[in-house]
């Protein structure tokens, strides 16, 4: 047996073995152990570096749009938000100082204070030329004189509507007052026949319709008219025209007939006088009116001629009353009766 260190070989216990020559014996290797991580998420994108991805990458251009763009809508804005808070020339007189001086009541038939009320107390400015100096009296004459009817509230109710005084016609200065009562007489001349109805929608009134020598005419400034054939160009037509009254209707009848009346001698010849014939209630069916008759005298080319005219007001339920009028120059007397006809067949349509 050697000396060397050793040991019994465990395979054949007859062998023994140097211990360096059991070191280097072949030896099993040992399993590997495996260990297993947990899985680890998937990192989640963060979405305001996504957001700022998508901006940036958009193109410069469409960049540039969108600043100019919103640039565009803060002007507009800006100017609009000027426009509608601009103080007025109402707001800057309203702001003025009222001193000690009181304000109206807004109740009805208050009274705004008069030009007599304390002017307001102000620094004093220095006067312009020819401004009087503080103490001169200063006389006012006054331009117009308006009358509110009753109820006016003062003139802080509805604006009442105005008397228009109709213009006068050439070489007219007035006319004389029509009678209170006078019955038409009997005019002279053959009554043309009538065929049927002129209804005048606009006017509110129908009236017989002549037939020939009457035709139809232009009916301007008229709603209707009819004239006879050959006297159309003449200095003083004969003529029948319906319309609205052309002038502010007032309540008396007989006194706005009159004013129409007047306002008909612009289609006479200049200098005609007037003298009534009739002056009488008018009645159209169930509506009544005032009727007004009158003989025009005039001039033409040296020779003393005259016309039968007639005005009727019907007071129809509209604002205005409806006219008639009628004038007969005569050269073609024989059809002043056809006055009569007309005037007896008128009927209101309400």
């Amino acid at each position: 047996m050697s000396d060397e260190p050793g040991e019994w070989n465990n395979t054949d216990r007859s062998k023994w073995q140097p211990t360096y020559v059991l070191a280097e014996a072949e030896t099993t290797p040992l399993p590997r152990i495996k260990v297993e991580e947990p899985p680890q998420p998937a990192p989640q994108p963060d979405p305001r570096s996504s957001k700022r991805t998508r901006i940036g990458d958009l193109p410069m251009r469409v960049i540039y749009r969108l600043v100019a763009g919103g640039v565009a809508v803060v002007a507009v804005v800006g100017v609009a938000f000027f426009l509608i808070n601009r103080p007025s020339a109402d707001d800057k007189v309203a702001a003025a100082p009222l001193g000690n001086r009181a304000l109206p009541s807004p109740s009805a038939g208050s009274v705004p204070p008069s030009p007599t009320d304390a002017p307001p107390q102000a620094t004093p400015v220095p006067l312009a030329a020819g401004v009087p100096s503080p103490g001169t009296s200063v006389t006012l004459t006054p331009i117009a004189t308006v009358t509110l009817p009753p109820g006016s509230a003062g003139g802080l109710g509805p604006t009442p509507t105005p008397t228009v005084t109709p213009a006068k016609p050439p070489g007219v200065e007035k006319l004389p007052p029509p009678p209170a009562k006078k019955r038409l007489g009997a005019l002279p001349g053959k009554a043309t026949k009538a065929k049927g109805r002129i209804t005048d929608r606009r006017t509110g009134i129908s009236y017989a319709k002549l037939v020939s020598p009457w035709g139809t005419a232009p009916p301007s400034p008229f709603a209707h008219k009819r004239f006879l054939k050959g006297t159309l160009r003449d200095k003083a037509p004969a003529w029948i025209a319906s319309a609205p009254m052309p002038l502010e209707p007032q309540k008396n009848l007989r006194l706005a007939a009159a004013d129409i009346a007047r306002w008909t001698l612009r289609f006479h010849p200049k200098g005609t006088t007037v003298s009534w014939r009739a002056s009488q209630e008018l009645k159209a069916g169930k509506r009544k009116g005032w009727l007004l008759v009158f003989t025009a005298k005039y001039t033409v080319k040296g020779k003393s001629r005259e016309s039968v005219s007639a005005v009727g007001l019907v007071n129809v339920g509209k604002k205005r009353p409806a006219m008639i009028f009628m004038s007969i120059p005569d050269t073609h007397r024989r059809h002043w009766r056809d006055i009569t006809t007309v005037i007896s067949s008128l009927k209101s349509l309400r």
